[in-house]
């Protein structure tokens, strides 16, 4: 299910990041690959009870500032026992 969300959201980022910088659509660019889903959906242990958090991005929100690229990034999170 990432894979799917994960283009969706690529896309939604490259349409926002597009009207964001008030590129003329003959200017727009091909999207550039910079994280993949794995990277945005961390599994993290948790010793104390012997389970894990899982996340899962529901949301991507980029701009750009000053020449920097900041990503606003929404998870879901759902705890699970006996996943370490």
């Amino acid at each position: 299910m990432l894979n799917g969300s994960c283009s969706t959201i690529r896309r939604r980022w490259i349409k926002r990041l597009n009207e964001n910088t008030n590129v003329h659509r003959s200017e727009q660019r091909n999207p550039l690959e910079l994280l993949r889903a794995p990277q945005l959906s961390p599994v993290v242990p948790v010793k104390a009870s012997n389970g894990s958090v899982k996340t899962q991005v529901k949301d991507v929100h980029a701009e750009i500032l000053d020449g920097s690229l900041r990503m606003h990034i929404t998870y879901e999170f759902k705890g699970e026992r006996g996943q370490v």
